[in-house]
């Protein structure tokens, strides 16, 4: 039979106190800002720790076992400061805006369909159930369900989530599509927006995401 650890033998207070020492590092970590702009290209920006002033961060102890695994868990991001310096790189300045313009188009779109044919669900019991899940957007549905078919953007349109966080907006339009497509008329009212949409597209450049600037000096 193996002997027992000394070292589990000691109390667990002393224990932690030994943890402590032994993963702090004078100045903590640091996010190695290189290793984000690196991987710009690959759209994987994990970060990598490292003691500060390049020190080696040493987790060996916490291989030792199981036990000493599940008591170390934590210790060193919570003795340690983690200093992060900002990152700068064309390439993720680019990526970022690509990313913006790609959820705006997603979010103008979502906004388009669900004012445009969400009053085909006006007189159901599903409306009443948006109003009852998100009473702040009540004078929006009503709105809608008065104005039927002629409710497009709009003044109301303008006002982006209305004062409301804009996650509770974007709950509400989602749940809203969902009963809107289980109709036939809903589904009908989808694909004249799709067709409005697109007849637009043929005449007008909007939202040209793939002929953005390349260069991202120009932004």
């Amino acid at each position: 039979m193996t002997a027992p650890s000394p070292f589990l033998a000691l109390p667990r207070e002393i224990r932690d106190a030994i943890y402590e020492h032994y993963v702090a590092i004078p100045s903590g970590y640091v996010c190695d800002p290189g290793r984000f702009a690196a991987s710009a290209r690959k759209i994987n920006i994990a970060g990598l720790l490292k003691g500060a002033n390049d020190q080696p961060i040493d987790l060996n102890l916490s291989y030792t076992c199981r036990l000493i695994a599940t008591e170390m868990h934590g210790v060193a991001l919570r003795i340690n400061p983690i200093t992060f310096t900002t990152v700068y790189s064309d390439d993720l300045r680019m990526l970022a805006l690509r990313f913006d313009m790609l959820l705006g188009e997603l979010e103008w779109h979502q906004k388009h369909l669900f004012y445009s044919a969400c009053h085909t669900i006006a007189e159901k019991e599903s409306y009443k159930e948006l109003k009852l899940t998100y009473p702040q957007f009540a004078f929006l549905l009503n709105a809608i369900g008065d104005e039927g078919d002629e409710f497009r953007d709009g003044d109301l349109y303008q006002l982006e989530s209305f004062g409301e966080a804009p996650s509770a907006l974007s709950k509400l339009l989602k749940q809203g599509l969902r009963h809107v497509v289980c109709l036939d008329t809903g589904r009908d009212a989808l694909r004249g927006v799709y067709a409005r949409v697109e007849s637009y597209r043929r005449d007008t450049k909007i939202h040209d995401i793939d002929g953005m600037a390349k260069d991202a000096s120009e932004f």
